[in-house]
């Protein structure tokens, strides 16, 4: 098959020579018919000959994985009404190589603020097909092994037990002599450039690249710094959509690399935007800023650092990563892992709304352990003993009144009845007064 565009036909095949397959490139010219045959080394043709009917199959088997695996929502149970049909022209679309998402549906979210917008049902079964197809076996070869956002085997787990050794490693070299450069890209997903996206992901089987374009070029943000700087070029990709966050955990790919290359780095990790690197020096960690920033400007990668969550500092100051902060003390106790404030509001907000939940009825035991068990696994990843005794002591999963107005902590009960205590001794004083 053929794909047209700008005036030319391309197609991939393959040759056989001296006992090997070869890819093969093949670009038409559409006025002229003139062909032209260039080595391949994507190996497109694998994926290039798919028919409809397989791409249906494997779109169905996507659609089946998906739902053992989610709750069936009313969107879902539409889809699943007609879901011969949806699947069938969706195959059709991908097969002519002009599928791009139908839309996107926005909401917020509060931690941190921001505008989610997500694909809608049929168009998601796509974008899980194209990742898993496509886009994950690419990105995988190339990414720096602690780039540990959203992939399998990596993620705050990862990242934290990482930074732990590499803060004891610097222990054990230089005490607490040594510095740690902490930065954060400012406006990520609205500020990456269109450009250097399909420059990152040209070596990609050909049918996975033409379809991930289609998604990129179909947004674009026109009120982003990226472009308010530079509006000749595009910017920006949908916050919410599978194949945008893989494109997240491309993007500052050679920055990683950049960075562990440095002879006087001792280690580094990155979550998404959020990336930290430790060294001996303080002049290290502003020649690295300095390097990054470069980096970025003569790349033309539209994003840059923040301003005020790009730093560097004695390790003694401590630092926030992936929901954690961590503390290492100049007498040299051992690290103090520990959640960061904003994150403690929000599990003990958490806790006390399933207990209310489950005290009027709306949840059942069952919910009340998945919606727990999430927060508790995370507790345990760190020091963290003081507030899940705290959380078993204050919250009450019950249906009795009495038991869950019952208030057990010692501190409040101290108060209080030393409250009352002074109240009744001013009301003695007080009648004591009037009889005199």
């Amino acid at each position: 098959m053929f794909y047209k565009h700008d005036g030319v036909e391309e197609s991939y095949s393959c040759v056989y020579v001296d006992e090997r397959i070869f890819g093969v490139h093949i670009i038409r010219d559409i006025n002229t018919g003139e062909e032209t045959i260039y080595d391949d080394p994507t190996n497109s043709y694998l994926s290039w000959n798919l028919t409809v009917s397989e791409i249906e199959e494997e779109l169905y088997l996507v659609w089946l994985d998906r739902i053992k695996q989610k709750r069936i929502t009313l969107e879902a149970f539409i889809f699943e009404r007609s879901v011969g049909k949806e699947l069938k022209r969706r195959s059709k679309e991908v097969y002519k190589r002009i599928w791009k998402p139908d839309g996107y549906f926005d909401f917020e979210v509060y931690h941190p603020k921001r505008i989610i917008s997500a694909p809608y049902y049929e168009d998601r079964i796509v974008e899980q097909w194209l990742t898993d197809r496509f886009i994950k076996p690419y990105v995988e070869g190339k990414v720096h092994p602690y780039n540990v956002a959203c992939r399998e085997d990596k993620g705050p787990v990862v990242a934290r037990d990482r930074i732990l050794n590499i803060i004891e490693e610097c222990y054990q070299k230089y005490g607490t002599d040594f510095y740690f450069f902490q930065f954060d890209m400012q406006g990520y997903y609205d500020n990456l450039s269109h450009d250097v996206i399909k420059e990152q992901f040209s070596g990609m089987e050909a049918l996975g690249r033409i379809l991930l374009f289609n998604i990129v070029d179909d947004w674009m943000m026109y009120d982003c710094y990226a472009y308010l700087n530079d509006p000749l070029h595009s910017y920006g990709v949908p916050k919410g959509n599978l194949p945008s966050q893989w494109i997240g955990i491309m993007y500052l790919n050679d920055i990683d690399w950049y960075i562990a290359g440095r002879e006087d780095c001792e280690g580094n990790v990155r979550y998404m935007d959020d990336g930290i690197a430790f060294f001996h020096l303080k002049q290290s960690c502003k020649d690295c800023k300095i390097k990054i920033e470069n980096i970025l400007n003569e790349k033309h990668m539209g994003v840059r650092l923040h301003p005020k969550k790009t730093v560097y500092a004695p390790i003694t100051r401590g630092f926030n990563f992936c929901g954690w902060h961590y503390g290492l003390k100049k007498d040299g106790t051992p690290i103090r892992v520990k959640v960061k404030t904003e994150r403690k509001k929000l599990i003990k907000k958490k806790y006390e709304q399933i207990s209310e939940d489950y005290y009027l009825g709306n949840l059942s035991w069952k919910d009340v352990e998945a919606k727990l068990n999430g927060s508790y696994a995370f507790l345990k990843q760190g020091d963290t003993k003081q507030i899940r005794r705290y959380l078993s002591y204050r919250y009450r999963f019950t249906h009795d009144e009495d038991l869950y107005y019952k208030d057990r902590e010692p501190s409040r009960k101290k108060r209080r009845k030393n409250k009352d205590t002074d109240k009744e001794k001013g009301k003695q004083n007080f009648q004591g007064g009037n009889d005199l």
